[in-house]
């Protein structure tokens, strides 16, 4: 038998042709999609709930309730990394295919109309209102602003940049920059404990949590968290004082200190929890650090030539090289 349809064909079902079920298997539209969008970040609600990123597993249910196959027999799957908005035809795009019985599988490029109540998202509503629950205080250990708090600052906002894609409750809600440091307002409790485990990995400091009744959420105390944090802000070569002795700052490592006490010219190392708990600060923040030119060595002591006013010294200890930089103070000289 001939398919009825187009004559030509053997016919395979109900005196239809698989070529003709293919043909007359197709998408339509039959309503449109109503969406909620924060006009600020860009967040699409759907359900009670919002998202910034990812969230089209979730609406591909919403727009596949708005189509349908001309074909009542025919099984008819969304693509969800294929949707997009085409906001000038304010459509949502998609790839849906068509599979049944007596045919090849079939893939058509869909567009469904939607529209837009554009409403600011909850997190968008707590940035614009200051919301916070932690506060980061930047702080160093001379208590005044240092360049280098500018630097723990940009490695901050590179974080919560990230952390905002995945999270849009992550984020920050103000910055203060004070003459003793930065404070530095997150939406999240739970960017407190990261930002400070950060600064605690990559620097040279002490960290004191505190927390604060801030008021009664759903029924529950609600408290905001402080992360105080002091970052030794002294270059190599400084002179420090712990526990009232003196030394050089040779190295600085986010959990020790290398130095050279100025007394007894004996090299230690220091580990954070000592030098801020034994009242470390820093005597002279400049590095005291001279260039001198080698000119004799042997085993036992080097003779030395000073870069700038050519003075000659003699240090014990063989050097290397042809030039090298001596700490400093009150006139003895440290290799």
């Amino acid at each position: 038998m001939k398919c009825v349809v187009c004559g030509k064909n053997e016919a395979i079902e109900h005196g239809v042709c698989s070529q003709c079920l293919y043909e007359r298997a197709n998408i339509e539209n039959i309503g449109n999609v109503n969406i909620a969008i924060c006009p600020k970040c860009g967040s699409v609600r759907i359900g009670k709930k919002w998202y910034r990123e990812d969230y089209a597993d979730r609406l591909l249910p919403l727009i596949m309730d708005e189509i349908k196959c001309t074909d009542p027999v025919a099984k008819i799957t969304g693509d969800p990394k294929s949707i997009y908005f085409d906001e000038s035809s304010r459509n949502l795009v998609l790839k849906v295919s068509i599979e049944r019985q007596n045919m090849d599988s079939k893939v058509e490029t869909v567009s469904v109309p939607y529209s837009v109540n554009y409403i600011s998202c909850p997190t968008c509503n707590k940035v614009t209102g200051s919301y916070f629950e932690a506060t980061i205080q930047l702080r160093t250990v001379s208590m005044k602003y240092d360049d280098m708090l500018s630097g723990v600052l940009e490695s901050i906002e590179k974080i919560m940049e990230k952390r905002r894609k995945m999270d849009a409750a992550s984020f920050i809600s103000k910055i203060e920059k004070k003459p003793e440091g930065i404070d530095i307002y997150l939406g999240k409790k739970g960017d407190g404990d990261l930002i400070s485990s950060f600064i605690l990995d990559h620097y040279f400091a002490t960290l004191i949590v505190s927390k604060s009744l801030a008021g009664v959420k759903e029924g529950r105390k609600f408290f905001r968290f402080t992360y105080s944090l002091r970052i030794l802000d002294a270059p190599e070569g400084a002179i420090i004082s712990v526990d009232k002795r003196k030394y050089i700052l040779t190295a600085v490592r986010n959990r020790h200190i290398d130095v050279i006490d100025v007394d007894t010219e004996e090299r230690g190392r220091i580990n954070r929890n000592v030098f801020f708990s034994n009242d470390g600060k820093i005597i002279t923040k400049e590095p005291q650090v001279k260039n001198f030119i080698v000119i004799s060595r042997t085993e036992d002591e080097s003779q030395l030539m000073d870069a700038q006013t050519f003075r000659i010294i003699t240090i014990k200890g063989r050097t290397e090289g042809n030039e090298i930089k001596l700490f400093t103070y009150k006139g003895k000289y440290f290799l």
